[in-house]
């Protein structure tokens, strides 16, 4: 991978810092651990944890599956840097990666378990990307 980004972190220190952003978040949401959706009281169960896009846009996206509706996946997307290339996590004094996982681990539980919840619409062919609660302002 090329990495030509002169801002910001080093090419090592940010490609380490997402890979254990997404360490961090899949020991804290992957099966065996599941969540209860509010609306349906369905379980929740995380499938896909991945960083998606280049620095400095690229996104943590959790991708999850309803029991109750299975032919639906739903997704939660989270910008790890600023357009300066600092992390997101820093801004919200969680500098480490493993501190910012559980920060957004957290949110995206209690979007699910709490409100808003998972949406009632999907389409089966693509993923219903969700809004965390906005006080939040990490998840997009």
């Amino acid at each position: 991978m090329m990495c030509l980004m002169t801002t910001g972190p080093s090419c090592d220190n940010r490609f380490g810092y997402e890979r254990e952003l997404v360490r961090w978040l899949r020991a804290q949401l992957m099966p065996p651990r599941t969540l209860q959706d509010r609306r349906t009281l369905g379980t929740v169960t995380v499938e896909d944890v991945r960083v998606d896009g280049s620095f400095p846009d690229s996104r943590l996206v959790v991708v999850v599956r309803l029991s109750t509706r299975p032919d639906c996946r739903f997704g939660f997307r989270a910008r790890i840097w600023t357009n300066e290339g600092v992390s997101k996590g820093a801004l919200n004094d969680f500098p480490e990666a493993e501190d910012f996982a559980m920060i957004l681990g957290t949110h995206l539980e209690e979007t699910v378990m709490a409100w808003p919840g998972l949406p009632a619409d999907c389409a089966p062919d693509g993923i219903a990307w969700v809004h965390a609660n906005p006080m939040w302002q990490l998840w997009d």
